[in-house]
């Protein structure tokens, strides 16, 4: 945008806007006109003034207010036939606010998962196996290892007692189980803290009932209820008496960060010898009735278009090739 008609300060007419701000910027002067000697734009004197007046101070929306009359005031000089003419729209047309412009999306799902949080399930089998079913797809992220990480920190057992396990699509949880917009481990970092805590809560209640004992008394670490006295008691031989409905138990706190000894630490992955010797078990593993496997086929080059396939019969196509 350039300055039309008398702007011609610092320099003249048909200078950039954009220097002229700058300009006024840096020397504190007001007007695209300028307040020097000579300049006879709307900040300076007018033309025949004494060249020692002074224009008056103006402030930077000011100066942006005359910056951006100018072009206004050059077309009414315009011819009429000009005038009259179909002029382009400059004007934006608004337009209403994103989702993202109101809140973060990880933030949405942290909201619309929140009734449903605390409906978690984590299982303590005989022999002391700990099983936690995660609402959540892990696509690589490491998600599985990370809440293991929150489990066997809160239960006070051993990371590789922990089994995270993708749970099924379960109707109550509602929008409880999405995957993404790097919200998992916010959205559960608490719920699965609770509920391992509670776990622990329980275990611990079972053994102070087994013992006589106080349950404040009893500490937990590496999956075993330790008594004073030097009794002990593994989480899996408590396992059954802390599932008792009868069993009374007192309130369950997660720990406070100062209290982590393996939050927080290097930790390898805990489906990492899976994933390498070909245990592991993906989409494609599953064996749904009636489902036939198919894949995607795309052009070998960049920007290319299909032009057509001949899907060969799966009997005859060769081994180790994909459809076509």
């Amino acid at each position: 945008m350039t300055e039309q008609g008398g702007a011609a300060g610092h320099g003249g007419a048909d200078r950039p806007a954009t220097a002229e701000l700058r300009a006024a910027d840096r020397t504190g002067t007001a007007g695209p006109g300028g307040s020097g000697p000579g300049g006879s734009g709307p900040g300076g004197p007018a033309p025949g003034a004494a060249g020692s007046a002074t224009a008056p101070a103006r402030s930077r929306r000011s100066f942006l207010t005359h910056l951006v009359a100018a072009p206004t005031l050059a077309l009414v000089t315009r011819a009429a036939a000009d005038v009259l003419a179909p002029q382009p729209a400059h004007a934006v047309v608004p337009s209403l606010p994103a989702i993202a412009d109101l809140i973060d999306l990880g933030d949405l799902f942290i909201l619309a998962g929140a009734p449903t949080s605390a409906l978690l399930a984590l299982a303590v089998d005989p022999d002391g196996t700990i099983r936690f079913r995660l609402p959540r797809e892990e696509v690589g992220q490491g998600l599985t290892t990370a809440v293991a990480m929150l489990v066997a920190e809160e239960l006070d057992a051993p990371l590789d007692s922990v089994r995270v396990e993708l749970d099924d699509a379960r109707p109550e949880l509602l929008f409880n189980q999405l995957t993404g917009s790097s919200n998992a481990i916010r959205s559960l970092y608490g719920p699965v803290r609770q509920c391992a805590a509670t776990a622990r809560a329980r275990l611990v209640a079972a053994a102070a009932a087994r013992w006589g004992l106080p349950a404040a008394r009893l500490s937990t670490a590496g999956g075993v209820v330790r008594a004073p006295d030097g009794r002990s008691a593994g989480y899996g031989s408590l396992a059954e008496a802390a599932a008792s409905p009868a069993l009374t138990v007192l309130g369950a706190a997660p720990k406070p960060a100062a209290r982590h000894t393996l939050v927080g630490t290097p930790a390898g992955r805990i489906d990492a010898r899976a994933m390498v010797t070909g245990a592991q078990r993906y989409t494609l593993d599953l064996d749904v009735p009636g489902a036939k496997p198919c894949v995607v086929r795309r052009p070998p080059t960049l920007g290319g278009s299909g032009q057509g396939a001949r899907p060969a019969s799966p009997r005859t196509r060769p081994r180790g090739r994909g459809p076509g």
